[in-house]
């Protein structure tokens, strides 16, 4: 499931390289969104050969399979940054909306995007850890990265608060794909 998701991305991100940024100005702005997004498919697509690569039941090379899990965590670390500092309000368009709408977009990326954080945070662990131990079963995927969590003194607590924040960080997709700047 994180192999597809992660396809999904590198091709959002191929479409932000080639089409993306059209209304930015000025035009070095645009070159940069561009680059950044053609860099983010590249990541993303040795992500989702990594997760494949797991997720059959291979085991790539140590150091690949520990730069996946890095770039994982990485990502993880990002998305828990931009729901902290409301980085992801740059790109809606909420000028015209009601401070009644406003305020619940803002609160779903605060608590969605930690959260969505947390969760690749914890594969991504798991992934470096399989691979410094050489064991791929450690890293069987998103399913054992929770149940991993829920292991966890206070788990079921804090499976509650990433699945909440899921739920956040869906209700703000959808907020997302009304409200996008163009």
């Amino acid at each position: 499931m994180i192999t597809i998701g992660l396809i999904a991305l590198v091709v959002w991100q191929l479409t932000e390289a080639i089409w993306g940024g059209r209304h930015v100005r000025p035009t070095w702005r645009k070159v940069l969104r561009r680059v950044v997004s053609g860099g983010e498919a590249l990541l993303f697509g040795l992500l989702a050969s990594t997760a494949g690569g797991l997720a059959a039941g291979g085991s790539g090379t140590s150091d690949a399979e520990q730069a996946g899990g890095a770039g994982v965590l990485v990502a993880g670390g990002f998305f828990v940054y931009r729901g902290v500092t409301r980085s992801f309000l740059r790109h809606l368009d909420l000028a015209g909306v009601r401070p009644g709408t406003r305020s619940p977009v803002t609160r779903a990326g605060q608590l969605g995007w930690p959260a969505l954080g947390v969760v690749y945070g914890t594969f991504g662990l798991l992934v470096i850890i399989a691979a410094v131990r050489y064991d791929p079963a450690q890293a069987a995927g998103l399913d054992q990265a929770l149940k991993k969590l829920a292991a966890q003194p206070f788990g079921p607590y804090l499976l509650l608060a990433v699945a909440g924040g899921l739920v956040c960080f869906g209700v703000y997709c959808l907020m997302d794909a009304r409200y996008r700047a163009a």
